[in-house]
């Protein structure tokens, strides 16, 4: 029989390690930081001890692929802290605390965008159903779920933090200055609500414009015709 003191000490020990391992960038560049501080010391005296991970710093600070690089891993590392605090928050009984982490994670113009894996008892329409819950713990606009189209153990969540398309000029086509295009080609002909390029794939498909007045449809339109005009081959055809 396990005694109730066994319990609590298992409790807090599983607390400690999670913390750990939500925190294991930072503790990581910690470690780097003091092994360099150490291995300094060794070789040039007491001053090396911060002499040398100070240089680090500055080294990074000074470069910005790496500045840019060390900062995007940190802001990504408490994205992942802050989803995990508020997927807990919103009580999904079928996930009985088993919290599916984020992977692949990557800055979109909306906000984040990354990948989980759905712990077995529970699926994505669960998590799907506390979207709202969940980005309310956020504190974000709205937060997106989409299955993944081949697994059902797989999503994509999208965390939209602001609208790209409120503020700014306006989008220029991206084939505005192509030299050619391909109809066979996906054709970019607009921007999602996540800030990222849509595109439309022509070949073997049959294509219908609709919408209400001002929607678009036109522009649209505009686009792929524009798009055969820089097309090489239909352009060989004209007469």
């Amino acid at each position: 029989m396990r005694s109730h003191e066994e319990d609590v000490a298992e409790v807090i020990i599983e607390a400690i390690l999670r913390a750990l391992w939500a925190f294991r960038l930072e503790l990581g560049l910690v470690g780097v930081l003091g092994g360099l501080g150490f291995a300094a010391t060794q070789h040039f005296g007491p001053h090396g001890a911060w002499l040398a991970p100070a240089g680090v710093v500055v080294l990074v600070l000074a470069m910005p692929p790496l500045r840019r690089t060390v900062g995007r891993r940190l802001r990504h590392a408490r994205v992942r802290r802050q989803w995990v605090r508020a997927v807990r928050s919103a009580r999904i009984s079928s996930l009985e605390d088993r919290i599916p982490g984020a992977r692949r994670m990557k800055d979109i113009p909306a906000g984040e965008r990354f990948e989980v894996r759905i712990p077995r008892g529970s699926s994505v329409p669960e998590l799907e159903k506390a979207a709202e819950v969940i980005a309310a713990a956020l504190s974000v606009r709205d937060l997106g779920v989409r299955r993944h189209p081949d697994n059902a153990s797989r999503a994509e969540i999208v965390i939209v933090r602001r609208d790209p398309l409120a503020v700014g000029p306006p989008l220029p086509w991206p084939n505005a200055d192509a030299p050619r295009a391909s109809l066979w080609d996906p054709i970019p002909v607009g921007v999602g609500e996540d800030g990222e390029v849509v595109e439309v794939a022509l070949p073997e498909r049959n294509l219908l414009l609709g919408g209400e007045p001002g929607a678009g449809k036109s522009v649209a339109l505009s686009l792929l015709v524009a798009t055969a005009a820089l097309d090489p081959g239909l352009q060989a055809l004209a007469p």
